[in-house]
Formats: structure tokens, sequence, C-alpha cells
């Protein structure tokens, strides 16, 4: 009837715009081989039914995988911390390690950071260590429903400049830094410090909130690390 016609053209677009939209996603555009064939009759209904089902498999399937993409989960073992979330951006579930091991053992060895794709490959690594010179923080963060990086350096004295860093970043599929925002302070070079600082402090606090975790940190020379699951 034409009533039928008309909620099956209706579902028709609905699906398509859909589609339409994902086709346009900054994280992993969605990919769609087959074409819409529209409705027209009894003719070409079958035709029509079934070029729309294959075009909405391949966009649940899309679905599941973007859904991935605010996931995030730790593995607490001895001697190292297996942070499984989607830092590409791809919409696949990649593995963060934070490996301890040397460190406890040796206050002079590194703490490893080390990210790897869905495959296992090695994407990218990092390094804290509790002498001064190694001394950082490293959070987890959600914003927008994305998962990203922070490598941070609170503001402290350093003979007598006062210094302060930030970076938060996403990892490319080369393993290349993708930086969100990045800011440094530096009391020797600002024009007007204590508004800078201020701006810093406040920037740093809108990412420490609720969606961050502490995944290590060896300021003040002291080894801090998560001991519990994420809660987010």
């Amino acid at each position: 009837t034409f009533e039928a016609w008309e909620i099956w053209n209706e579902l028709a677009d609905y699906v398509n715009s859909e589609i339409a939209f994902a086709q346009t996603s900054s994280i992993s555009p969605i990919n769609v081989t087959y074409e819409y064939v529209p409705c027209t009759g009894m003719d070409n209904l079958r035709e029509s039914l079934t070029s729309l089902r294959k075009r909405f498999e391949i966009y649940m399937e899309w679905q599941q995988r973007m859904s991935q993409a605010s996931s995030y989960s730790v593995d607490l073992q001895d001697g190292r911390n297996v942070i499984t979330c989607d830092i590409t951006h791809d919409g696949y579930l990649d593995s963060i390690t934070v490996d301890y091991a040397a460190i406890e053992e040796d206050h002079q060895a590194f703490l490893t950071i080390d990210a790897r794709d869905n495959f296992g490959l090695f994407l990218w690594e990092d390094f804290l260590a509790l002498p001064h010179q190694g001394w950082g923080k490293y959070y987890i963060i959600k914003q927008q429903g994305l998962v990203y990086l922070m490598r941070y350096c609170p503001i402290e004295n350093s003979q007598g400049t006062m210094y302060g860093y930030y970076k938060v970043f996403w990892l490319n599929q080369k393993g290349e830094e993708q930086i969100l925002e990045e800011r440094t302070i530096n009391s020797e070079t600002a024009k007007d410090y204590e508004k800078e600082a201020a701006e810093f402090q406040e920037a740093i606090n809108s990412y420490l909130g609720t969606r961050s975790e502490l995944l290590a940190s060896t300021w003040d020379g002291e080894l801090t690390l998560r001991k519990k699951p994420a809660n987010w």
C-alpha cells in the first residue's frame, strides 16, 4: 500500500542519513561499499531490502567499533599495569603498558610507558625516572568520548625559575603524537606570570576531574602507581 511505501522510505531515509553522518566521522569514517537501491514497487522490493540490510549491517558493526573509542580497562600485574583503550582513535582497542619493575629494583632506572596497536605492534614509548630530571606524571583522560594521554609537570621552582608543562595527546596509527593541547609556563619568559600561571592551573583542573586516572608518577622522587581498576 501507499502507506507501507511511505514507512519504508522513511526508514530507508533514516538509515541512510545515519550512514552519511558516519562517513564524516573524525575518528574512523565508515566505509560503505553497497549503494542503496530505492524501492519503487513490488518489482524491486527484494533488491531494495537487500541493499538497505547490507548497509545497515555495516553501520551496526561500525557503531560497535566506535563504542570502544571511550572504553578503558586496567589489568594490574606484577611489575606492570596494562591499560586497554583506543589511544589511536580508530575504533580498535590498543594497549598501554606501564612497566615499573626495573625502577622498583633500582631507583636510578627508568619507568617505561609504551603503546601498542590492536595487533600488538609497537607504536610509541616514553620514560619517567626518580632523579629530578626524570620527574613527571602520566594520566589517561577522557574528552568528548575519546581517550587521551597527558604528560604533566606541575609548576615548581627550578633554580629560581617557576616552570610547568603539560601535553594532552593521542597517537595516530604510525605512533606519532597528535597534540590536543600543549602548554608551558615559565616565569622568566611570561609577560604576566600570575595570570598565565592561573590559566595553566585552570586548564589542568579541567582535565584532572572525574574523567582522569593517574597512570604513573615519579614527582618529588616518589613512585606512585594506580593500584585499582578504572572507575569510568
